[in-house]
């Protein structure tokens, strides 16, 4: 890598108190509102009965506290490692928390309701998790846009009535987890923007559109077929979900059937398979950004800048990816920046969560790696925010053991001899080194 020293060649870009303040702020980032955000768990419904008011509202509070812990563990923590979650009291429980907010409080003489905003410390709740050998995620993906479409007969049915699956979906209450899912108003924007027929055929560019209206990273397509005899309670949902990246690549997600139960309406038959559907995208999330803090690496790169903004935005938006556990400036000039980042997790992990806030880390020319802005000026959009099914999880984590992989690339390194299998072009000098330091 090109370092350069911190002279007065380079310090005349910068007046000394710009500069100054460029390097403290990338040297002790506070906690971020996104990180915040993650740790707190809004509208907690509680409702207790007592011999009195206050008493109702004490018990209120502290059953409130219970289901606030469980629920921001679901959002956090994989399935398979749920069980392995501490069980705390409520007291114990308020120790974690920052505070909380109370709305829509309604009380009488022995009850009280309300709903209930935790705020929980994120330092303590990572401490408590790692403490208990407990894996955990909490980078947030961008949106995702549902498009939930129903077939009928050899048509589909998108913003026309007769789809039920998408009545389904547009009850839903709003999406608590780590993917946030936007279904689509169904207004007349929405309408113009893009059809029935459009959306089955894959239109890449009417999809884009619509998810960059929205805000998201990328649309969920959810075929469903319905089959046999619902009054009879005989009935099947074919399921054919695909994911549309604003990059302009598409991959399946999952294919599944599932079965009416004994009894079941059809709202409930339908409401419980998108239950199901939601769920496994937050796991594949989840799964797929499990923050392995046992070893922490380090990766140098260049920073190419326009101006200061530019720099100024890279840092705001460093600060929102929890694998990042800090930066440091090696040198700095009106054009660039050298700096290594120490992170937590794999590679991929880390280009992920790096997308997710609108940051690039590629190859450049001369194989050094650069962090880059995606706007306007680099509309790199590539890198999904879900994996492409739930089988790649699977696949992703064998091969992933053993080794690691370089950002951008598919060839692992040895982790014991660090060396790249021939064929891969090296970076050259320290330029794009990664190098395991075990975390005592």
């Amino acid at each position: 890598m090109r370092f350069r020293r911190f002279t007065k060649s380079t310090s005349r870009f910068f007046s000394a108190p710009v500069l100054m303040l460029a390097l403290l702020w990338a040297a002790a980032p506070p906690e971020t509102a996104m990180a915040a955000e993650v740790f707190t768990v809004r509208n907690v419904p509680v409702d207790a009965t007592a011999a009195a008011a206050a008493s109702a509202r004490d018990a209120a509070l502290e059953k409130g506290y219970v289901d606030a812990y469980a629920l921001l563990m679901q959002r956090l923590v994989p399935n398979q490692d749920l069980p392995k979650v501490p069980q705390l009291t409520s007291s114990q429980i308020a120790n974690y928390t920052v505070d909380f907010s109370v709305a829509r409080e309604r009380t009488s003489t022995v009850r009280y309701l309300a709903d209930i905003t935790y705020r929980f410390r994120p330092d303590e709740v990572r401490r408590l998790l790692r403490t208990n050998g407990i894996g955990f995620a909490e980078t947030k993906s961008k949106p995702v846009v549902v498009l939930p479409l129903q077939e009928t007969g050899d048509t589909a049915v998108l913003w026309e009535d007769g789809n039920d699956w998408r009545d389904v979906w547009s009850r839903r209450d709003v999406s608590d987890g780590l993917v946030p899912l936007i279904v689509p108003l169904g207004d007349l924007s929405d309408i113009l923007s893009i059809s029935a027929e459009e959306v089955a055929a894959g239109d890449l560019q009417k999809l884009s559109g619509l998810a960059q209206r929205y805000g998201a990273g990328s649309v969920l397509i959810s075929r469903a077929a319905l089959r046999g005899d619902v009054e009879g309670g005989t009935a099947e949902l074919e399921l054919n979900t695909t994911r549309f990246d604003t990059d302009g690549t598409s991959q399946p997600f999952l294919a599944e059937t599932y079965r009416q139960e004994t009894g079941e309406t059809l709202e409930a038959f339908m409401l419980r398979a998108s239950d199901a559907l939601e769920a496994l995208i937050q796991e594949s999330w989840k799964a797929s950004n499990v923050i392995q803090f046992g070893v922490q690496s380090v990766i140098e790169v260049d920073v190419p800048l326009t101006g200061l903004g530019d720099w100024v935005k890279i840092q705001q938006r460093l600060r929102n990816v929890p694998a990042v556990v800090s930066s440091q400036v090696k040198a700095i000039s009106k054009q660039q920046v050298d700096m290594s980042i120490t992170y937590a997790g794999d590679e991929k992990q880390l280009s992920l969560a790096l997308r997710q806030n609108d940051l690039t880390l590629s190859l450049n020319e001369v194989l050094v790696w650069e962090l880059r802005l995606i706007g306007a000026d680099n509309p790199v959009t590539g890198g999904s925010t879900m994996p492409s099914s739930p089988t790649a999880l699977q696949n992703d984590a064998s091969q992933l053991q053993g080794e690691r992989l370089v950002p951008g690339s598919s060839a692992p390194i040895n982790p014991d001899t660090g060396v790249q299998p021939e064929g891969v072009p090296s970076t050259g000098g320290t330029s794009g080194a990664i190098s395991p330091q075990p975390v005592e």
